[in-house]
């Protein structure tokens, strides 16, 4: 996202451009995810989830919760390696 859109969205829905800016790289990171292996290693969970997921309302994300299932740490942190 540019910035130009970027304070033109926030203005829109009064938000500061920070908070819109993380939430734009968190979905970013939330799509990789979803693309990658990892997307059967971790269960998604939280608020952020339930409205992603959901809810047809705008809420900014703070963070991403997730589970892992059926995998190490080490296996997860070559996997966020490999799409970062």
């Amino acid at each position: 996202m540019d910035e130009i859109t970027l304070r033109r969205t926030a203005g829109r829905l009064k938000v500061s451009v920070a908070s819109l800016e993380k939430d734009f790289v968190l979905t970013k990171i939330l799509y990789a995810i979803s693309k990658s292996e990892l997307k059967n290693k971790l269960v998604f969970k939280g608020g952020t989830a339930l409205n992603k997921a959901y809810f047809n309302y705008y809420r900014l994300s703070e963070d991403l919760d997730f589970t892992a299932v059926d995998t190490t740490t080490n296996y997860i942190k070559k996997s966020i390696r490999g799409i970062a």
